[in-house]
């Protein structure tokens, strides 16, 4: 989008503050199984710790 105001790529990027290399990234092949247990995962570890560090919580979870 910042290309079409007349900014090259690597200004583009800078201003954005990323690489160049990150923006001209595309994912090849996901693993939608993988993905779909590392969202699980991380679900979980949230839940365990939100339930460990606010007591009334880990009290209605028991």
């Amino acid at each position: 989008m910042l290309q079409q105001q007349g900014l090259s790529h690597r200004q583009a990027c800078h201003l954005a503050g990323i690489s160049r290399s990150v923006d001209k990234y595309v994912a090849r092949n996901p693993n939608e199984a993988l993905v779909a247990r590392m969202r699980e995962l991380a679900f979980e570890h949230i839940w365990k710790w939100q339930n460990k560090n606010v007591p009334f919580l880990s009290k209605m979870a028991a």
